[in-house]
């Protein structure tokens, strides 16, 4: 079940900071950088760090989540984390497919991730995030930035063919 998360709540913050350093001591590993904001960030500047945040729980244990910013249309995966435990289990994936309907009026959502992280990078791409650019964020060290276009409900509307048409 993926329902949200108040960071301000100590018990799950507590929870999920520790998640979040398992899983991204893991793409440290792969990019072979331990220089990953998430690594270097407290508790505390965690907890306040503004975004929003869904989990995907499991019996009442949290297995993923995934945090974002909304400014405008456009909305911002800033985290996306699972428990190294349940990698490629479809639960990133469906933190992902529940952001395509979760916030209205969004027209475009970005997100990021180290460029040598084939897992994250294909995901994205395979659920619909197209490349924008590669940036060199440290000497040495590139984030692959993505970004997936979201029809608007008037757009919808417009292009899905009424039941007339599929009559004959």
């Amino acid at each position: 079940m993926i329902k949200k998360i108040n960071l301000q709540d100590d018990c799950l913050a507590s929870i999920l900071y520790n998640l979040q350093r398992k899983a991204y001591t893991v793409e440290a590993d792969i990019l072979k950088y331990d220089g990953l904001p998430p690594l270097k960030e407290s508790l505390r500047k965690f907890k306040n760090c503004g975004e929003a945040v869904i989990g995907y729980f499991q019996n009442q244990t949290v297995l993923g989540f995934l945090s974002y910013e909304r400014s405008g249309k456009d909305l911002t995966i800033c985290r996306l984390v699972v428990s190294p435990e349940h990698f490629r289990k479809g639960i990133a994936q469906q933190l992902l497919a529940h952001m395509d309907c979760a916030e209205s009026n969004v027209t475009s959502i970005y997100v990021a991730t180290g460029r040598g992280n084939d897992p994250a990078c294909l995901l994205y791409e395979k659920n619909g995030n197209q490349w924008v650019r590669d940036e060199e964020v440290e000497k040495g060290v590139f984030i692959r930035k993505f970004r997936k276009l979201i029809a608007e409900k008037n757009e919808l509307e417009e292009t899905t063919p009424s039941k007339k048409e599929f009559t004959h």
